[in-house]
């Protein structure tokens, strides 16, 4: 199953290009199954928190992570401060009360990787 929703309420979000849906607790957009030394990661939405969290699954320690939040014309609009993680799940959380309707991406780097996870947040 590639998502999984609660019922629905005033927040949906988009994973482009084609599938638009209504969020309710949470929803969840799944990587492929894992792959040795491989950064996997998991985009969630929930309505109560108006916040997007980026779940990532670490195969190692990373001492240099980055992970941003970029609107649609690439700039940089939010940083998270982590800039280490060690080995296992680290959940990043960004708040969206402040944004616009639209799209954005979730960027995460560590480790060589570069992993970006398109949203829409319509409200």
């Amino acid at each position: 199953m590639l998502f999984s929703i609660a019922e629905a309420k005033a927040i949906s979000l988009t994973t482009l290009p084609y599938t638009t849906i209504q969020v309710g607790e949470f929803i969840s957009q799944q990587d492929p199954p894992e792959q040795p030394g491989k950064i996997t990661a998991t985009v969630i939405s929930s309505v109560e928190s108006e916040t997007i969290k980026l779940r990532a699954f670490f195969p190692q320690e990373a001492q240099e992570v980055k992970v941003s939040l970029h609107n649609l014309l690439g700039r940089e609009i939010s940083v998270h401060p982590t800039t280490s993680v060690g080995q296992g799940e680290t959940t990043f959380q960004f708040d969206t009360r402040n944004l616009s309707n639209g799209p954005y991406f979730v960027v995460l780097e560590a480790l060589g990787q570069r992993i970006t996870k398109k949203i829409m947040l319509t409200r």
